[in-house]
């Protein structure tokens, strides 16, 4: 995943007569398994089609907690995130911030509200486990290390009154969850995604199933700790054999950084939505995907998405928030182009004296004779380049990959 300064890159190609080149975007998921990878992989046909001068691919990720801090340092440049995960961070509350294991990441905007995620907790048919109450002294999964599920499950069980010392704790992704719950691995696993979700239906066409159901008493606990999760209902035979379950909602956001250039920002959103039909063609979470959803994002929008939907008629709600930090820029991208020896395969340009140096890893394509990885860094008043060269040269070969970090 890779750190870009959208403008500059653009106007660049164009100045050295690379229009019809593509600029690369990342858009962070999660697990396979879930329904992020596959309603990302309906972004990236969007923006491939749709969005003049620039490509995209699908990141693999474990979700919503990773997803924020990839957005926030520029690893990823659109993201799928849980409100409750994207709010606490753009606030620095909870987790983030003073007092928790990560940094206040108020650089977040949002270009959309894309679904609601319905927070399942799932146990055998034959389980005796009725109630949340009921996961005391289990063997329960709680997500995946750095997931907005495990943000959820958190959450919820606080909300009752129950801590993760009164069960033995599991952390898995989706399709572990599913494979555990199969061979008996564990009692009960949580897991927060799109309905229906592919590794919960693949589960319920081999095995009978139930949802735990979470009360109106526990809901009102729960929107006390979190306002944003919301009351879900789960339809009956929505899974196999599952009947009509009350439970809980998180709403997913779209999200990218601050420091998007305005006008790819307005560009995804515009193409997002007059071509959400490739979306829903993937997934049918996204027919909640409208212009009208984004006005419920509890973070403020990109100024790129309130450009689009106050140019089709709509009011866009001013929120308030942290103080904003002073945007810096970015370390720049450079970009696959002709290849050979001695060919320049990226962009560069002189830096100016303020930019801060970066480095960045640069993976080789291996042609015959490389070797795998090679450094190269970006620094004041330098110009980079990636040559093609059967070693491994000071400038590595092939095109830039990899995360950037900054120094100094």
């Amino acid at each position: 995943m890779r750190t870009v300064m959208r403008s500059f890159v653009v106007t660049a190609a164009l100045a050295l007569g690379l229009a019809g080149a593509q600029v690369p975007l990342s858009i962070a998921t999660g697990g396979t398994g879930g329904v992020y990878y596959p309603v990302g992989g309906g972004y990236a046909q969007i923006i491939d089609q749709y969005v003049d001068g620039y490509t995209a691919t699908v990141e693999a990720t474990n979700a919503s907690v990773d997803n924020v801090a990839f957005i926030s340092r520029g690893d990823a440049d659109i993201a799928l995130a849980l409100a409750d995960t994207v709010l606490a961070a753009y606030e620095g509350t909870g987790n983030f911030g003073p007092g928790g294991d990560l940094p206040r990441l108020p650089n977040l905007r949002a270009i959309t509200v894309a679904y609601t995620n319905a927070v399942h907790v799932i146990v055998r048919a034959d389980s005796p486990i009725q109630s949340l109450q009921d996961l005391r002294g289990r063997r329960v999964s709680v997500g995946a290390p750095g997931s907005g599920t495990e943000v959820s499950a958190n959450t919820i069980l606080e909300a009752v009154g129950i801590t993760y010392d009164d069960f033995t704790v599991q952390r898995l992704g989706a399709n572990e969850t599913a494979d555990a719950l199969r061979d008996g691995a564990i009692d009960a696993g949580f897991w927060s995604g799109g309905m229906p979700t592919g590794a919960v239906m693949s589960l319920a066409e081999t095995h009978d199933i139930r949802l735990l159901p979470i009360s109106d008493e526990e809901l009102e606990l729960i929107r006390a700790a979190d306002p944003t999760l919301i009351r879900y209902t789960f339809p009956a035979d929505g899974y196999r054999g599952v009947g009509e379950t009350p439970s809980i909602g998180t709403p997913n956001l779209i999200i990218v950084a601050a420091e998007m250039d305005e006008e790819l920002a307005y560009q995804f959103t515009k193409a997002l939505f007059e071509h959400i039909d490739v979306v829903r063609n993937i997934h049918p979470s996204a027919n909640e995907t409208t212009p009208e959803s984004a006005l419920d994002s509890p973070i403020p929008l990109h100024p790129g998405a309130i450009r689009y939907l106050e140019e089709i008629g709509l009011t866009v709600p001013t929120r308030s928030g942290p103080t904003e930090p002073e945007r810096r820029p970015r370390c720049p991208r450079a970009r696959t182009g002709p290849q050979g020896p001695g060919a320049r395969v990226g962009l560069s340009w002189p830096l100016p004296a303020s930019f801060p140096s970066c480095s960045r890893s640069c993976r080789s394509p291996s042609p015959a004779g490389t070797r795998g990885r090679c450094r190269a860094s970006w620094s004041r008043r330098r110009t980079a380049w990636c040559s093609s060269t059967p070693r491994c040269p000071t400038t590595a070969p092939g095109a830039w990959s990899g995360s950037t970090r900054w120094h100094g």
